[in-house]
């Protein structure tokens, strides 16, 4: 890949901080796979601002920064980059915070991967995890830790993504009660069908309906899908292959995907997206991110896999690998038969270490 990371840990105070024996050695491991390598192991805490400035300069950055608490922390990278790969990390020594805590976290502070670290004696026990909640290792040796976190970053890095451009016209949605009642309802069962902290808003994923002249109607980014009315939907629409949205406010990131998939499934009105599984949902092969453009890929697979190679079906009911579900229905009544299995967090896929070459990370041929 053509990787730019920037590596930045230790203790960072006002009197020149202190290295991490956990940081180097997983420095000195990522050399293995790149040389491409901006390093820095403690220090004084006036220059980590001008090294988050540096953030334009890399795609790929691991923050395992320590700063003591009576000083303000800096870790707002994605606000310099939106674009960088951000590899956060927590300490969390006899597993003081619950999984969900750290995993809220992690989604509070836009992590791309969290590694979560603990040092029992001179053994280092950690787990990588994405902010869905599915684990890539989980383990005491770093070197694996390494591979996996280098071989997912790789295929992260591959995901094909579209920007969306504001029309500078005026949002106007059509009212929809019926499908805002069941988007309410359905926010309360996905609430439920997911282990989460209290105040995490964000496992819904989103909702969308068709309306007239090629518009869709798309839930607002970051939207509370609980509270969720007609204010809360963003219009978009798709012209010379680029996704316009009325308004002030972004839409969903999945607006994209969406917009291709209205276009594909003719007689699809409504589409709802979890991070919880569909029960009877056929799965997807490799697990990808919210957004990009590799869904359509595992949508196609499973359309071609399970559905016939049909695009003029009323209903289809899809499990993203390692991600939540995906419901493409003609009628809301289509919606409200499906019944959805509950995630238990973090997720383990079956038997990961098989998949390192086979596709887990990579893209199909």
């Amino acid at each position: 890949m053509n990787e730019r990371i920037l590596i930045i840990g230790g203790n960072w105070d006002l009197k020149g901080g202190k290295p991490s024996g956990f940081v180097r050695k997983f420095k000195d491991e990522m050399s293995k796979y790149t040389n491409n390598i901006t390093y820095y192991n403690g220090g004084n805490y006036n220059d980590v601002e001008s090294i988050l400035n540096t953030a334009s300069e890399y795609n790929v950055v691991f923050w395992f920064l320590h700063v003591d608490n009576s000083l303000p922390k800096v870790r707002d990278i994605k606000r310099i980059n939106p674009h960088i790969i951000y590899v956060g990390s927590k300490r969390n020594d006899d597993n003081k915070y619950p999984f969900v805590e750290v995993l809220n976290r992690s989604l509070m502070e836009r992590h791309n991967l969290t590694i979560q670290f603990s040092k029992e004696g001179d053994i280092f026990k950690t787990m990588l995890f994405d902010p869905l909640g599915t684990m890539w290792y989980n383990g005491t040796d770093i070197s694996k830790l390494v591979e996996h976190s280098y071989k997912r970053i790789s295929f992260l890095l591959t995901m094909r993504r579209e920007h969306t451009f504001s029309s500078n016209q005026e949002n106007t949605v059509p009212n929809n009660p019926e499908f805002i009642e069941y988007v309410h309802d359905a926010a309360d069962t996905f609430h439920e069908s997911i282990e989460h902290t209290e105040g995490v808003t964000r496992f819904m994923g989103n909702a969308s309906f068709r309306g007239k002249d090629e518009k869709i109607y798309v839930s607002k980014r970051d939207a509370d899908k609980s509270e969720i009315d007609s204010d809360n939907f963003i219009t978009c629409y798709l012209k010379d292959n680029k996704l316009y949205y009325d308004g002030d406010n972004k839409p969903s990131k999945d607006a994209v995907v969406q917009a291709h998939l209205y276009k594909l499934f003719p007689n699809i009105n409504y589409i709802i997206h979890s991070h919880c599984y569909a029960e009877g949902g056929f799965y997807t092969t490799i697990p990808v991110p919210c957004g990009s453009l590799n869904e359509l890929d595992e949508i196609f697979d499973v359309v071609k896999r399970y559905y016939g190679d049909r695009y003029d079906l009323p209903y289809y009911k899809i499990n993203y690998l390692g991600h939540g579900c995906l419901l493409l229905a003609r009628n809301i009544e289509d919606l409200k038969r499906t019944s959805f299995v509950k995630r238990h967090l973090p997720e383990k896929l079956p038997a990961p270490e098989i998949f390192l070459d086979k596709g887990m990370y990579m893209i199909k041929k």
